[in-house]
């Protein structure tokens, strides 16, 4: 039986591309996708061809791997020799390489970054819009239906950004990067969001190796609305002794796409950390423009502790700004994510000055709060919301109020 989209994909986004199609046959919408539509004991080439001329469109799953794939571009080119409509669907910030930009760079296209998931009722709509015209023309972005479709999905994910930000920070528990080994007996964190839009937060750590064999470092991943490149992170870590003194630590990349809106780095240690022995660390880093990619009225930070899978005790969160924010409150998940409770903990009021940890940013005029949970052994998350007072407007003194 023919279907009606052909999905091209890198192997290596095999279980994305699967997600996509699952999706698209959610809504009736009939798939080819190999393997799976692959007849056992007929030669691949053919079975590839035949499927793509008698499909309506191409959807190109287009990652970071296509521009490796000879096997994709064939089969582009084959789509574009039978005149059949192709829908890239972007889901990695990808350059298309020279023959791809021959088929393509004309082409409409769904960029579904940083998270695809945001993006399938788009998919959904367009490819049911595709479907039902059977003379659209595809090597426009022009036309005005795709892009009212476009502006309706921007839109809810602005209005979803807030809850988006805490529910990705939940989904990372079985995340490649998730501590294993550590346990987080201290973690105090504050974020300090200026109008210029950089964001800097500011970590202290105290951890114990909590397996039967030496430790060597940490990893740190971030993720933020905007690209930037690893060294506008600017990211600087030092463990803290005793005595008060301090060591720079080491800080690798092991991001190779610059810039990214994912940012992973490797904190070494001065020395290896035994079984059974604890560390102080301190680091901080940069995201530029964050603050710009943030939505008015009600703000929120959150902090995810699910990749501290030995867990986590005393905690210590809070958020700055340079421009007055008020009504403050804490929400709590917890391991079994029943969802969002409201907590009663009352936030503690602080100008960065109050803090000598914060000498960094002491004179800039940052306020706002943190809170203080003793034990967050069994919880997954934690996130402050407040809002940000509008700027005054200036006075006319010949007004009478």
């Amino acid at each position: 039986m023919s279907k009606l989209v052909f999905i091209s994909h890198s192997s290596k986004e095999h279980d994305r591309a699967m997600d996509i199609c699952n999706c698209l046959e959610r809504e009736g919408i009939a798939c080819w996708i190999a393997p799976r539509d692959i007849i056992g004991g007929l030669p691949y080439a053919e079975e590839i061809v035949h499927a793509i001329r008698n499909c309506k469109i191409v959807l190109l799953v287009a990652s970071i791997s296509i521009n490796q794939s000879e096997q994709i571009l064939n089969e582009i080119e084959i789509a574009v020799n039978h005149s059949k409509i192709i829908l890239p669907f972007k889901i990695d910030q990808v350059e298309y390489n020279d023959s791809y930009k021959y088929y393509l760079n004309r082409k409409h296209w769904i960029e579904a970054i940083p998270d695809p998931k945001d993006f399938y009722s788009l998919l959904i709509q367009e490819v049911k819009y595709l479907l039902s015209n059977e003379n659209i023309r595809q090597d426009t972005i022009n036309d005005s239906y795709l892009q009212a479709l476009k502006e309706r999905n921007r839109q809810e994910i602005i209005s979803n950004t807030q809850n988006k930000r805490l529910s990705f920070g939940l989904s990372i528990k079985t995340d490649d990067y998730a501590d294993k080994i550590h346990f987080y007996k201290y973690l105090k964190r504050i974020d300090a969001l200026e109008q210029t839009g950089r964001y800097s937060s500011y970590r202290w750590l105290e951890i114990v190796n909590m397996s039967d064999r030496p430790s060597y470092f940490i990893v740190h991943k971030e993720c933020g609305e905007n690209k930037v490149y690893f060294d506008d992170m600017r990211v600087r870590a030092k463990q803290i002794f005793d005595d008060g003194s301090s060591e720079k630590l080491t800080v690798e990349s092991m991001v190779e796409i610059q810039p990214n809106f994912v940012q992973v780095c490797k904190i070494h240690f001065s020395k290896p950390l035994q079984p059974g022995e604890s560390v102080k660390i301190y680091y901080r880093l940069d995201w530029p423009n964050e603050v710009n990619s943030y939505y008015r009225g009600e703000l929120s930070q959150s902090i995810s502790l699910t990749r501290y899978l030995k867990g986590t005790q005393k905690l210590i969160f809070g958020v700055l700004r340079d421009t007055p924010i008020y009504d403050f409150e804490l929400q709590e998940v917890n391991n079994s994510f029943d969802g969002l409770v409201e907590l009663d903990l009352v936030p503690k009021i602080m100008r960065a000055e109050d803090d000598n940890d914060l000498k960094i940013i002491h004179g800039k005029n940052f306020t706002g709060v943190y809170y203080e949970i003793e034990d967050a052994s069994d919880k997954a998350a934690y996130r402050i919301l407040y809002k940000e007072m509008p700027i005054p407007q200036k006075e006319n003194d010949d007004e009478d109020f």
